[in-house]
C-alpha cells in the first residue's frame, strides 16, 4: 500500500511534527510512505517538496506573503483568533506521488498549500482520503480554534474574527465550499484527542462524516529518560534545585495561558517555591516574565532534539497551562522522558495527564487553581511514581508501533470500501 501524507511543512509547528512522526511510524512498520510538502527545511528523504526548483519554492513565498497582507486586512487583531481564508493554493492532482498513492492522508493544508479548488480536485480523484486534523478549521469557516463561538455547530457567519463580519462574510464562503464538499465526498474523518472528536461529531460539516480518534505517536526510543545530573550538565542548569518547565513557542497567544502562568507563580507562597526555579524552553520576552520572583533559566529557541529532550529530562515538572488545545506533542515528549505534567482540564490534556498518576490537573482554569496544583507537587517528598507512571502512560498509549498499527488497519479499511 502506497501512503502519501500531505502538509505544509515537514518542520514548522506542532502539525509537522506530529505528521513526520507518524510518517516515521509508519515506515518502520514497512509502509511505503511519502510526506508531500510545501515548505521542506529538513533532510528527511521521506519528505518531497511539491515544487521542482528554488524559483517555484520563491514563488510560494512571495503568494504566501500577499495572502498575508491581502487578509490580515479583514482579521480582527483584538479578538486574538486564528484565521485562515485559504484563498491560494496548488493542484496535488498533478503530483506524481499522488497519481500513485492507494491512500492520502491530509494533515495540516493552510498557508497557501490548498484551496477550495485543489482540495475538491483531491477528492475528485475518488482515492481513500482520510483527514488528520490538528485543529478545528476544517469544520469551521475559517478558524482554527473557535473558543467560545459556537457558530460550527450550525452555520459559521458573523465571525468574531472578522473586522467586517455579517451573514455572507468570509466564514460563511467557506463554510458554503465545505458543507457542499464534505456532503458530496464524506471522508473519513481522524482526530488525535476524544476532546477535538467530540467538537467534530458536533459540528454542522461533519455531521455525515465517520470520525476515528487515534492520538499521534511518539518515538519512545528517542524520548526516553536519562540521569537527570548528565541533562542538567548538558544545558548548564543548576544539580539541586527543583526545575519547573515552561515551553514557550507562542506566548502572544493567549490560548496558551501565559498569563495564568504568570499570575500563578506569583499566587506561590515563597516558602513553598524558594528551592525552586524556571526553565523556559522557547520564544520568551524576559521582560513578560520580570513579575515572576523565581530564579529563570531561557534556553531560547532550539531545534537540536537532544537539547529538548534534555529540557525534559533535566526537569522535575512540566507547566502546561493551555485553555485550548488539541493533543499538544509537548505533554507527549514530557510524559515520555518521565517528566510528569501539571495544567489544566482542556483540550486533550486530560486525556494525557491523569491527576496524581502521571501529574496534576488543577481543579479549576484560573491562575488560583494552577498555583494550588504547582503548590502541591513541590510539596511532595517523592515524585518517583508519577514519574513511572507517565512513562508507562506513554508506551502503553502513544508508541509508534501502537498507533503505526492502528493506523494501517483504518487505512486498509477505508481502501477495500473505496
Amino acid at each position: 500500500m502506497k501512503i502519501v501524507l500531505v502538509n505544509t511543512s515537514d518542520q514548522t509547528g506542532g502539525a509537522a511534527i506530529a505528521c513526520l512522526r507518524l510518517a516515521n511510524a509508519l515506515q518502520a512498520q514497512n509502509a511505503e510512505v511519502t510526506v508531500l510538502v510545501a515548505e521542506k527545511k529538513s533532510r528527511f528523504p521521506i519528505a518531497i517538496s511539491i515544487f521542482k526548483d528554488a524559483w517555484d519554492k520563491k514563488v510560494f513565498k512571495f503568494l504566501q506573503a500577499i495572502e498575508y497582507s491581502y487578509f490580515k486586512k479583514y482579521i480582527c487583531n483584538e479578538t486574538n483568533i486564528q484565521f485562515s481564508d485559504n484563498f491560494l493554493g496548488y493542484d496535488l492532482t498533478l503530483q506524481p506521488k499522488i497519481a500513485e498513492a492507494d491512500v492520502i492522508n491530509l494533515h495540516w493544508i493552510n498557508h497557501g498549500l490548498m484551496n477550495a479548488v485543489s482540495i475538491k480536485r483531491l477528492f475528485a480523484l475518488k482515492k481513500p482520503i482520510i483527514w488528520h486534523l490538528h485543529d478545528m478549521w476544517a469544520f469551521t469557516g475559517g478558524c482554527h480554534y473557535a473558543g467560545e463561538c459556537t457558530n460550527y455547530k450550525t452555520e459559521c457567519n458573523t465571525c468574531p474574527a472578522l473586522k467586517k463580519s455579517g451573514k455572507t462574510d468570509r466564514s460563511n464562503v467557506q463554510w458554503k465550499w465545505k458543507k457542499l464538499l464534505f456532503d458530496t465526498y464524506k471522508p473519513t474523518i481522524i482526530t488525535p484527542s476524544n476532546w477535538l472528536a467530540s467538537l467534530a461529531k458536533n459540528s454542522s460539516l461533519f455531521e455525515n462524516c465517520n470520525i476515528e480518534v487515534i492520538p499521534n505517536p511518539i518515538d519512545a526510543q528517542f524520548y526516553a529518560p536519562y540521569k537527570k545530573e548528565i541533562a542538567r550538565e548538558i544545558l548548564a542548569l543548576p544539580k539541586h534545585k527543583k526545575l519547573l518547565l515552561f515551553v514557550a513557542f507562542n506566548t502572544q497567544d493567549p490560548r496558551k495561558g501565559m498569563q495564568l502562568l504568570i499570575d500563578a507563580l506569583q499566587l506561590i507562597d515563597p516558602k513553598t517555591i524558594v528551592e525552586s526555579e524556571l526553565v523556559i524552553l522557547g520564544k520568551a520576552n524576559p521582560e513578560a516574565l520580570a513579575s515572576i520572583k523565581m530564579k529563570k533559566h531561557f534556553l531560547g529557541y532550539q531545534t537540536d532534539p537532544e537539547k529538548i529532550k534534555a529540557a525534559y529530562v533535566a526537569s522535575d515538572a512540566f507547566i502546561i497551562p493551555s485553555l485550548e488545545d488539541n493533543l499538544p506533542n509537548t505533554v507527549m515528549e514530557s510524559l515520555a522522558c518521565g517528566t510528569p505534567v501539571i495544567g489544566f482540564n482542556t483540550g486533550g490534556i486530560p486525556e494525557m495527564v491523569n491527576h496524581l498518576q502521571n501529574g496534576l490537573i488543577a481543579s479549576e482554569t484560573t491562575s488560583k487553581a494552577l498555583a494550588v496544583s504547582i503548590s502541591d507537587f513541590l510539596k511532595l517528598d517523592d515524585a518517583s511514581k508519577l514519574s513511572e507512571n507517565a512513562r508507562t502512560k506513554v508506551l502503553s498509549t502513544f508508541s509508534n508501533e501502537i498507533i503505526a498499527q492502528k493506523y494501517l488497519t483504518l487505512f486498509s479499511n477505508v481502501a477495500a470500501k473505496a
